[in-house]
């Protein structure tokens, strides 16, 4: 919906690069948008990039209006990102607030792993400040640039189909008068009712306790098996929340035949990098989810993925 509503006439968008595949997809193919990758390394995306990239391609976009306030829109996943499990850091958030002002951007951040932190204890666990914070309405150039969507989806099971928004107010005002919130008036009355009870009850942060020791531990799990079986040189950042591992093999390890091999041959399978990429890059790459299956599972697709790999390269 935040894609397609009227907040900005620009016919391209910002990504980070990679980014999710469904978000890409989303934008280039379903909306037609123009998509621009923006470089990230291990601390996300990298802001001076993005600022030449602004530079460049927002010299024609059109003028804002009262109706579309935006020069241009900026897809991104700041914290745990998907697929590489980075976290931007604060002094790069607070860079990328003062770019989104100065070229009049918005950002809709894809917030939806934050509270998965595996950093700190049980007792007091450490969540990363989202970027929406540090667009500040005390700052006197302040207008409100960022969108933060959040999702019960990763928290509670997929089926819910509920999530949240948080707005800068000129954006709040222009979505209720969008055709895809006037034709329904909300989204999901009963769900939204069921999980706000859930909520008052505790029942929510005792889960979210629970997810986290879980997936936790599945993500040790995964990275162990990595470390054990993977038959050649390669590189992973165990990530400190989220969902994914990106794993990156060697260049003449071509993921996309690996996938079909993995899949055809040995019964498992991934998410090859180069459907992350707007270029059709990361083609030695593969994002790993540890968040469904359990350390056995987990260590048997590891092993099988091993073994492909092994007659890949022995061609």
């Amino acid at each position: 919906m935040h894609r397609k509503s009227p907040l900005s006439a620009w016919k391209c968008s910002l990504c980070e690069e990679p980014t999710y595949f469904i978000a890409l997809t989303a934008l280039r193919d379903d909306i037609g948008m123009n998509v621009i990758g923006v470089p990230v390394d291990q601390d996300g995306m990298i802001v001076d990039e993005l600022e030449k990239l602004m530079a460049e391609h927002l010299r024609t976009s059109p003028v804002a209006t009262d109706r579309k306030p935006f020069s241009g829109m900026l897809f991104c996943i700041p914290t745990f990102n998907n697929p590489t499990g980075s976290v931007l850091s604060a002094e790069r958030c607070k860079q990328l607030i003062k770019l989104l002002r100065k070229y009049n951007v918005l950002a809709f951040c894809d917030d939806v792993y934050n509270l998965l932190s595996y950093m700190g204890d049980k007792a007091s666990v450490i969540v990363p400040p989202r970027l929406f914070s540090f667009d500040k309405k005390t700052d006197p150039d302040y207008k409100g640039n960022v969108i933060s969507n959040g999702t019960f989806s990763k928290l509670l099971g997929p089926g819910l189909r509920l999530g949240w928004m948080e707005l800068p107010e000129r954006v709040r005002k222009i979505l209720p008068t969008t055709g895809y919130m006037r034709s329904g008036g909300c989204f999901n009355h009963y769900t939204s009712c069921l999980v706000t009870k859930a909520i008052e009850m505790g029942l929510v942060k005792e889960h979210l306790a629970y997810a986290r020791q879980v997936y936790h531990s599945q993500l040790n799990s995964l990275c162990h098996a990595l470390d054990k079986y993977i038959p050649c040189p390669f590189t992973y950042t165990k990530p400190q929340g989220g969902y994914f591992v990106w794993v990156i093999l060697p260049s003449e390890v071509d993921c996309d035949k690996l996938y079909d091999l993995c899949f055809n041959k040995y019964g498992v399978d991934f998410n090859k990098g180069s459907g992350f990429s707007s270029k059709g890059q990361f083609k030695n790459c593969m994002r790993l989810t540890f968040a469904f299956h359990d350390a056995p599972t987990i260590e048997y697709c590891v092993k099988q993925i091993a073994l492909a790999i092994k007659e890949i390269l022995s061609k």
